[in-house]
């Protein structure tokens, strides 16, 4: 009767550490492990923010700039 008692009250803590390590195993990928980065999914991932910010001028020369070119 004592080890069933035993037997039951262990079985809420292995699965709370069965839970943890899988949950571990589904985070980890090539980033955070030595998996390689083939075996990620394929979920898109964010990405990553420019460093500077958009100045909002377009690229190029000016509207009335003739431009200069070597005669």
């Amino acid at each position: 009767m004592v080890e069933l008692k035993q037997l039951v009250s262990m079985r809420p803590r292995r699965s709370r550490r069965r839970r943890r390590r899988l949950k571990r195993r589904l985070a980890a990928d090539s980033r955070n492990s030595s998996k390689p980065p083939s075996s990620d999914e394929l979920a898109k991932k964010a990405a990553p923010q420019p460093l500077c910010r958009a100045s909002g001028r377009k690229p190029g020369r000016a509207k009335d700039d003739p431009g200069g070119r070597l005669e």
